[in-house]
């Protein structure tokens, strides 16, 4: 068995392929099979494309479905800058070439005949009716260019999912397409995936190269699983939640805690406009107008005058669209002067409560901060702190790294589409799977996996309310098991 400790030391490619053998071998599988994966992409680092596309054969032959989704992928992202000479040359030295790269040839030097041999050859199946019997997910990545590090987040929180699931009368499998880190390879990504068979298709976290990705999947009819901010379209699914969704869910709160007093301390960025806005309309929806509606330069590293103006009106409720680092700055100083609540400074129930989205707040954070912040209430849509270890302990295990936001979506997106697999009648296709997403339930990294209908105001964005969690101590509580 391949020692775990290569993983984290390792780069790129190279780094990701070892992440996926980690995550467990078919059985009968070798040290052998990871020594070919290492060499095939110091061969690549070498600029020796034929000898890593030995390696990669080698590899290829002894991997799982995944891990040979992911070797067409690369090979794929490796002759995407080749000249169609170069690329010729390649193909009579290696039927993995051919295989994967034989479609961009002339017709006369490698038909559509010589390319589906390479794939016999290699076991590489060619039916593309599997549908929905054997789910076949498409992830449409940034694996080379720009965003390469997103698209191995994206790939390593869709692998971690599909290894959660135990093996059922129906199977899910993973393919992948090199989007290039550009909208026009992310639209041909999914073009590519769709032709393949593949019954619905993960998307780019980069914006741009999802947008491209959702309009190209509407028109073809296929469910997209969205993990950037974008609008809605026929079949297009967002795993994050719509804008104002949080603040909506946070002054829902409280109202419904019966705080009164609620002022409003935010940075003078677009973001802290955009977000302070949204939750004083949701409060003026509810009745309720904020006291105060104070703000502070955008780097601000210190806060004392508007701290102190703060304390003259005080709040019950202070509501802070800050990123972690500055919330932390802030709320060392509301504790200071006695705004908010301080763990063994104040008697239970004095002090105001803190409320914000808690964007980037994790254990380290609620380490050195969290008595400062003593009944805060924060809507982070995905924090280690509260995930179910077994997602964070097998990422740990298998990267060497925490899970991030990016991480848990893709997590989730996989986890919808294994749920709709386990429950969907597998003759209903595409059509069937999209009418599941927008009615089906489940639980997932970042909250409840639903999807507003087709004939709603939004139809595809995710459905409920974002979940809420309390500062207890140094960790955080689900606010619901709080109370």
């Amino acid at each position: 068995m391949m020692h775990r400790g290569a993983l984290w030391r390792k780069r790129g490619a190279a780094r990701l392929l070892l992440g996926i053998l980690a995550l467990g071998r078919p059985s009968g599988a070798s040290d052998q099979t990871a020594w070919h994966a290492e060499q095939a992409e110091a061969a690549v680092r070498a600029g020796s494309l034929a000898r890593a596309l030995g390696e990669f054969e080698q590899y290829f032959r002894g991997a799982r479905p995944v891990e040979r989704d992911y070797i067409r992928a690369r090979v794929s992202a490796l002759g995407a800058s080749l000249t169609i000479e170069r690329i010729g040359e390649l193909c009579r030295q290696s039927r993995l070439a051919m295989a994967v790269l034989g479609t961009r040839l002339p017709t006369e030097e490698a038909g559509p005949e010589v390319v589906r041999a390479a794939r016999r050859e290699l076991g590489w199946s060619e039916d593309p009716s599997r549908a929905l019997e054997e789910l076949a997910v498409g992830l449409a990545l940034p694996l080379s260019g720009r965003s390469h590090l997103l698209g191995e987040r994206v790939l390593r929180g869709a692998l971690v999912a599909a290894e959660a699931f135990p093996p059922g009368a129906r199977t899910l499998e993973l393919w992948t397409r090199d989007t290039g880190s550009t909208p026009e390879g992310a639209a041909a990504a999914v073009d590519e995936l769709v032709r393949s068979g593949a019954a619905a298709v993960i998307g780019s976290p980069d914006r741009a190269e999802s947008a491209a990705q959702a309009a190209r999947s509407a028109a073809l009819g296929v469910p997209f699983l969205a993990l950037a901010p974008g609008d809605e379209g026929p079949g297009v699914f967002r795993l994050l939640y719509p804008a104002a969704a949080r603040e909506e869910a946070l002054a829902a709160h409280v109202v419904h805690s019966g705080l009164r007093r609620v002022a409003v301390f935010s940075p003078e960025s677009s973001y802290g406009k955009s977000v302070a806005g949204a939750f004083v309309a949701a409060l003026r929806k509810r009745g309720l107008v904020p006291i105060a509606n104070l703000t502070f330069p955008e780097r601000a590293t210190t806060f004392i005058g508007p701290v102190k103006k703060l304390a003259q009106a005080r709040p019950d409720a202070v509501f802070i669209p800050a990123p972690a680092p500055q919330l932390e700055l802030i709320a060392a100083q509301l504790a200071t002067t006695g705004v908010a609540r301080v763990e063994g400074g104040r008697a239970k129930g004095a002090g105001a409560v803190v409320i914000s989205p808690g964007d980037g707040v994790g254990e380290r954070f609620l380490a050195r901060v969290g008595r400062y912040l003593q009944g805060a209430v924060l809507a982070p849509i995905f924090c280690v702190d509260v995930a179910p270890a077994s997602f964070v302990d097998g990422y740990r295990e298998a990267y060497g790294e925490e899970p991030l936001l990016v991480d848990a979506l893709a997590y989730d997106a996989v986890a919808a589409l294994r749920a709709a697999l386990a429950s969907l009648d597998p003759n209903q296709g595409r059509a069937g799977l999209m009418q599941w997403l927008s009615a089906g339930q489940g639980e997932g990294l970042t909250g409840p996996l639903g999807f507003a209908s087709s004939n709603s105001t939004h139809p595809g964005a995710r459905a409920g309310a974002p979940q809420l969690f309390r500062v207890a101590g140094d960790r955080l509580v689900s606010v619901e098991k709080a109370e």
